[in-house]
């Protein structure tokens, strides 16, 4: 009896998704940065754990959405080095494709290819994948970067949308963003 009981109280560890810092949240508790230029939105839990939440943050020109989740996976490893990331960047590029088939964009065209950038400064900087598309849309075209990194067993998703108009300006608000956040995952 005790030989079968170890081995489903074995199972059930290994299949387990993490448990989120917070219990309200499928996912780890981020102290989600107020960004001066910046207007933060609510969380949103999704209905499946494994979707986890969102977060958005809206300036004049660019649109940021932040996503937490791990598919139901019960290890990430940390980082942006890991099979797992890789392939959900993947995911997400292809995500992009899916949009243009369901007619929500009229092309989709990257930009740039995968890189390995910094969030934030520092020796202990939180490095995310990155890429870089081009969407094109009714009302015009604009610029799509996706980051990926991975925290506390799970995925943090980037989404940043902006104007090619004013790409500078973005920029540099996008960068300040990105540095708080990389900040807060630690």
């Amino acid at each position: 009896m005790r030989r079968p009981l170890a081995a489903l109280l074995a199972l059930v560890a290994v299949t387990l998704p993490a448990a989120a810092d917070d219990p309200k949240l499928p996912g780890p508790k981020i102290e989600w940065p107020e960004v001066k230029g910046f207007t933060k939105g609510k969380l949103q839990v999704f209905p499946q754990a494994a979707l986890g939440y969102s977060l958005s943050y809206d300036a004049p020109g660019v649109a940021v959405t932040a996503y937490v989740y791990n598919k139901g996976l019960p290890k990430i490893p940390d980082g942006a080095k890991s099979q797992a990331l890789k392939e959900e960047m993947r995911q997400a590029a292809g995500d992009l494709e899916a949009a243009r088939q369901r007619g929500l964009y009229t092309s989709v065209k990257e930009v740039g290819g995968e890189a390995a950038v910094a969030l934030n400064k520092g020796k202990d900087a939180r490095v995310a994948l990155r890429r870089q598309f081009e969407v094109g849309r009714k009302d015009g075209t604009r610029l799509s970067d996706v980051y990926l990194t991975a925290y506390k067993d799970h995925f943090v998703k980037l989404r940043v949308t902006y104007n090619p108009e004013g790409k500078a300006e973005a920029e540099t608000k996008i960068a300040a963003l990105l540095e708080a956040i990389g900040d807060r995952l630690k």
